[in-house]
């Protein structure tokens, strides 16, 4: 991406909602702060691989991802302890 399409794209994004960017924008922060290296991890999936998908099929991909970080989340302390293995 040349550098006035990346401008482009920046500017669009502050113009849709500058207030949804800006919370969106915070939160990355926030996920960064709690695991940088995963975090990078997940951003580099191929998600361009998927360019032929709907909007409603990206709309399903966002609640699965949501789904997911739900259960991971309510995982009992006692389940989520680092385990030795032999």
């Amino acid at each position: 991406m040349n550098a006035k399409s990346e401008k482009d794209r920046d500017s669009l994004l502050s113009d849709i909602d500058i207030l949804k960017t800006t919370e969106y924008l915070n939160q990355f922060k926030k996920n960064l702060d709690w695991d940088s290296g995963f975090m990078l991890r997940l951003i580099s999936f191929s998600f361009y691989e998927i360019i032929n998908i709907e909007t409603e099929q990206k709309q399903q991909l966002l609640y699965e991802i949501k789904k997911l970080i739900e259960k991971y989340k309510d995982i009992p302390d006692a389940e989520n302890q680092i385990k030795i293995y032999d």
